[in-house]
């Protein structure tokens, strides 16, 4: 097999790694990473404009956000703490 020939195979190679490379590390939104931060049993659910959340001990919160995104960066706040 000639070099030419191997190119291709060899561009697109290092391309695929590139994007998998960027996906990994590409940052999280808010509601992915307070699924995480919970990680045991919980429920949560949207209703415009407030964010319900039910964790394991049965404690129940609430956030408002003038969207979903914002109501779980004040929840990653609040449970944080």
């Amino acid at each position: 097999m000639t070099i030419k020939k191997k190119w291709p195979f060899g561009i697109v190679t290092f391309s695929l790694l590139i994007v998998a490379f960027a996906i990994q590390y590409w940052p999280k939104s808010p509601c992915e990473r307070l699924e995480q931060s919970i990680s045991s049993g919980y429920f949560m659910q949207w209703r415009q404009p407030l964010l319900f959340i039910v964790l394991a001990d049965r404690s129940q919160h609430q956030f408002s956000g003038a969207s979903k995104q914002e109501a779980c960066l004040m929840a990653l706040e609040q449970l944080d703490r």
